[in-house]
């Protein structure tokens, strides 16, 4: 849902925002971020050399010392003890030296990424919380429906895993009752929207934009894409909360003013979501 998740850790295969640290197992050495290096992303885990050797490198070792064990004991002439070391020791050279071979280039499990959610929202961040609907200020196209809107999520299943990341553009929220509309810069931000009931469709049209989109989140191959998407048009209801970012502009030869933009700042992340339902309370008559 986030609109910049392009780095992954390919030591712990999760793929997350920009960050000097994974997020989630704290790696440095492993990030890479795919909008520079899209290949990256088919890497093996790195195997941690504090490891234990595997089951067929443990059987080739110990086959290994028998070996020699069997050697040491000819040399000194215990000629019984060598045959039977040298019995026993060759077939597990063979039997490791076999299962290493026929072992997979990366360690056992799951190889595919798993998305991070939005960054965590710090103790003493300062938020404020706004419900209004949405006016343009720019216009994105939807990638799926093809719709103009001012943010779309989507949902799909890659190559490497799961993609569930978002674009928006700077928009205004209009509160109404004389209040000053309020400007978001949703260029970073969480679009925090419900997954429609329906079932993945195959993108109709991929331009070079959503192609180096796509890259950036593993899709080498847009057409094997299914998806699903949800957007925000103009005049839809919406909440956004976030902290406020002081903007100064020009304002004719000499003046300036300042506004308040509601912006993704650390620790304090940019969230635009569908508001609440408002629940109507029981009549009187019903109480």
């Amino acid at each position: 849902m986030r609109t910049d998740r392009t780095f992954v850790c390919t030591h712990c295969r999760v793929r997350s925002w920009p960050v000097r640290r994974c997020p989630a197992c704290g790696e440095t050495t492993s990030l890479v971020d795919l909008e520079q290096h899209p290949d990256a992303i088919a890497r093996g885990p790195r195997v941690p050399t504090s490891e234990p050797p595997s089951g067929a490198a443990l059987t080739t070792m110990l086959g290994g010392a028998g070996l020699l064990g069997s050697v040491i004991a000819l040399g000194i002439g215990a000629i019984a003890i060598s045959e039977v070391g040298f019995f026993v020791s060759i077939p597990l050279m063979v039997i490791g030296a076999a299962r290493m071979k026929n072992a997979p280039d990366s360690p056992p499990g799951d190889l595919r990424y798993r998305v991070l959610e939005s960054p965590i929202v710090r103790a003493r961040a300062e938020r404020v919380v706004h419900t209004g609907s949405v006016k343009a200020r720019g216009m994105l196209r939807a990638p799926l429906s093809g719709r103009e809107c001012v943010a779309w999520r989507l949902w799909g299943e890659g190559p490497y895993g799961a993609i569930d990341d978002a674009m928006a553009v700077p928009f205004a929220v209009a509160i109404g009752g004389g209040e000053p509309d309020v400007e978001v810069d949703a260029a970073i931000a969480t679009i925090d929207l419900p997954a429609p009931e329906r079932d993945p469709e195959p993108l109709p049209r991929v331009d070079e934009t959503l192609a180096r989109w796509l890259l950036a989140r593993g899709v080498h191959r847009p057409e094997s894409l299914r998806v699903r998407e949800a957007i925000v048009e103009p005049g839809a209801l919406v909440e956004v909360a976030a902290s406020a970012r002081t903007e100064t502009k020009a304002d004719g030869y000499r003046g300036a003013r300042t506004r308040d933009v509601l912006a993704d700042l650390p620790g304090s992340p940019l969230i635009v979501r569908c508001p609440p339902p408002v629940l109507a309370r029981p009549s009187a008559s019903n109480a």
